[in-house]
């Protein structure tokens, strides 16, 4: 109770203190395109659009959760995060003593009720505490070979946050029946499929095209290879922060290239050709690539949408912890190169 209650505290000071800046009011890039569609899903259009999803879906609805609830703009949405942040904490703390004991929960707890990087994020509107929270509850399922049908919901939809925590699936798969426990992998495979299937009958239904959830895949992997890509796509339309505009480029490129239009999947295929190609071009560079965006991630150096953890940190959120500088080599001054990209937003 003590952890929940402080992490309650601490995510009321943290929003306070992210409501007084003013670009806190907006959302921009892909929270910028999820708001919009979920006004739409709120308005009644439950199937979110036309054409196969080119972006990851799911937050869509959860924007459209806060705009039933009449959290409005930004700030409410915001608030709905957080409060998923919460549940977040509380599932972190009861995997970690299921798998550990009380000490281990305890400490997992403690960590996620106070981690600045998580919850900047869910100021930011990157839903990434739903996605944790399912993550927990699946990776619980997988180790213990409890409550696997809700392990395997779980993991779906963390994925329709975060389609690439789908290669956590044959991972869990794999774990359960190397327990013997097969009759526990049915079930959570079962799971799995009854959160994803919704997802590709919507895409077969509006679009024709068998896309699971979102056709971004492929320019995923490229921008992997190009870091440079997204910004180079946006500033040739003027407008680094449109996503519509970053949209229609991904779909102009491979059309350029064919000589016709090209339906989602085609272009999602064109651009994974493509990174393949540069992966098979230079192995050694891509896994050094690998690494350095794992250090990004791993460091919170990472730039999320144009916003930047580490300069909000320097300029607002200095009092919020943050664990990644008990990596050896990580400090302050480590991020000092970067603080350019701190002047988008």
């Amino acid at each position: 109770m003590t952890i929940l209650v402080v992490a309650l505290a601490v995510r009321a000071a943290a929003w306070w203190t992210w409501a007084q800046w003013p670009g806190a009011a907006v959302a921009i890039v892909d929270p910028a395109w999820h708001a919009r569609l979920g006004a739409a899903i709120a308005a009644g259009d439950l199937a979110a659009g036309t054409g196969a999803w080119q972006v990851t879906p799911g937050p869509a609805y959860l924007f459209a959760l806060g705009d039933v609830l009449g959290l409005g703009d930004a700030l409410g949405q915001a608030a709905l995060q957080l409060g998923f942040g919460l549940l977040t904490v509380l599932g972190v703390w009861a995997s970690a003593r299921e798998l550990g004991g009380p000490k281990t929960g305890a400490a997992a707890g403690w960590l996620a009720a106070l981690c600045g990087p998580l919850i900047f994020q869910d100021l930011a509107l990157l839903a990434v505490a739903p996605a944790t929270l399912g993550l927990a509850v699946a990776g619980t399922a997988a180790l213990t070979g409890k409550r696997p049908l809700l392990g395997g919901l779980a993991l779906g939809l963390a994925t329709w946050i975060r389609p690439n925590l789908l290669l956590v699936a044959p991972v869990a798969v794999a774990l359960l029946l190397r327990r013997g426990s097969r009759t526990r992998a049915v079930p959570y495979a079962l799971g799995l499929a009854l959160a994803l299937l919704p997802g590709l009958a919507r895409n077969v239904a509006v679009s024709g095209e068998w896309v699971l959830l979102s056709a971004n895949g492929g320019y995923n992997l490229a921008l992997s290879q190009e870091p440079g890509l997204r910004q180079n796509l946006a500033s040739a339309t003027d407008a680094p922060t449109n996503l519509d505009a970053i949209l229609a480029d991904l779909r102009g490129e491979p059309a350029k290239a064919l000589g016709r239009e090209v339906s989602a999947r085609e272009a999602d295929a064109w651009w994974r050709a493509k990174a393949l190609e540069g992966i098979r071009a230079d192995v050694p560079g891509f896994f050094y690539r690998l690494a350095g965006r794992a250090w990004l991630i791993v460091g919170t150096l990472d730039t999320q949408d144009h916003r930047a953890w580490h300069a909000h940190r320097r300029d607002r959120l200095g009092w919020l912890p943050d664990p990644s500088l008990a990596i050896p080599g990580r400090s302050e001054e480590h991020t000092s190169e970067l603080q350019s990209h701190s002047d988008l937003v």
